[in-house]
Formats: structure tokens, C-alpha cells, sequence
């Protein structure tokens, strides 16, 4: 990040682009992680995974790191939606259809949401709690 000699915004601006570098390398990470750990347990391909463990134990960590994905999936298309709406809003094309835009309830409820941090914290938190606990019944559950 390259530091601001001009003004703050400038920094704020190189701290959201890292911020949302750091967002999307974690989004990744947790949904290959979360469809790496599924796939195995709901296919049985791996001799550890369908001689060790009960099914009921893989059905139900294979349905934890599945909803981990979709939560993942749901809040990219979230935050898709809420800024594509923050662009038409902001648009300097045409400033007359950005400002009727600016007055529509869908653009101030994203630009709301945009600014709610907590959602993607709990989101993430949630999804690292669900494989947590997915992991949890896999080594638990292992035979030794």
C-alpha cells in the first residue's frame, strides 16, 4: 500500500483496498476449504474417510462445511448486490438518474449494509465455527 501524502481519504482508500484483498483472499480460502472437506466425506472417495468413520458422522460434517460454502456464496452475492447499487448511485455519466437513484429505499438500505463491518465478521466467524466443528467430529470420530 502506498503511503498518502495528500489527504486522508487517500489513505482510507489504500486501507479498503488492502482490507478488501485480505476479504477476498479469506472468501476463497474458506470456500475451497469448505468444498475440499465436503466432497471427500459425500462421495467416500478417500479409504480413511469410508472405513473410520460412521455416515451419519461424514452426513453430518459434509452438511457443515456445505452450509460454511453457501454462507460464503450468500455474502459474496451480498455485497455484489449492495455495490453495484453503490455504483449506479454514484454514477458520474449521467448525475440526474444517480441522483433520482440515490432517493430509491434499495440504494439506502445498501448503502446502510455496506457500511455494517459486522456482517462479513460474522459471517466469517460463522463459517470458521462450522468447519471447527465439522473437524471436530472427523478426528473424534477417527478409529485409531
Amino acid at each position: 500500500m502506498k503511503r498518502s501524502t495528500n489527504n486522508g481519504a487517500e489513505l482510507a482508500e489504500g486501507y479498503w483496498d488492502q482490507y478488501w484483498k485480505y476479504s477476498e483472499t479469506l472468501r476463497n480460502w474458506l470456500v475451497v476449504y469448505g468444498i475440499a472437506g465436503a466432497v471427500p466425506l459425500m462421495l467416500g472417495s478417500k479409504e480413511i474417510v469410508t472405513t473410520q468413520l460412521p455416515f451419519e458422522v461424514r452426513k453430518i460434517a459434509a452438511w457443515l462445511f456445505f452450509i460454511g460454502v453457501m454462507m460464503q456464496v450468500l455474502l459474496a452475492l451480498l455485497n455484489k448486490v449492495i455495490n453495484w447499487y453503490m455504483s449506479r448511485g454514484n454514477d458520474t455519466q449521467d448525475p440526474a438518474d444517480a441522483e433520482r437513484f440515490r432517493s430509491t429505499l434499495r440504494f439506502r438500505f445498501s448503502k446502510n449494509v455496506l457500511n455494517l463491518f459486522e456482517i462479513d465478521i460474522a459471517v466469517d466467524a460463522g463459517t470458521i465455527a462450522l468447519y471447527l466443528i465439522a473437524m471436530y467430529h472427523i478426528i473424534s470420530n477417527l478409529t485409531p
